[in-house]
């Protein structure tokens, strides 16, 4: 019981972490308001990093040109992870 309990669960979030990468990678459009993991996790980095750019002088235009890459890349993982 305990197995198939385990493999729903393992196929549910494959779902759901497939369903995410084709919104963002795959859909050339914006996409209806659902649960999507990257934006879940760009909206609770974006706003912390902002702040630390705003107090970073010099180097603002810089933190927020590798904002993008760096999300990306944190997107990848968390995809490659789940």
């Amino acid at each position: 019981m305990m197995a198939i309990c385990e493999a729903s669960i393992g196929i549910l979030i494959i779902v759901i972490v497939w369903f995410d990468v084709f919104q963002v990678v795959i859909v050339p459009r914006r996409s209806p308001r659902t649960f999507r993991i990257s934006s879940l996790l760009i909206r609770l980095f974006w706003l912390p990093w902002r702040q630390l750019s705003l107090h970073a002088g010099k180097r603002q235009e810089y933190l927020l040109g590798i904002f993008a890459p760096l999300s990306l890349m944190l997107l990848l993982t968390v995809w490659h992870v789940s």
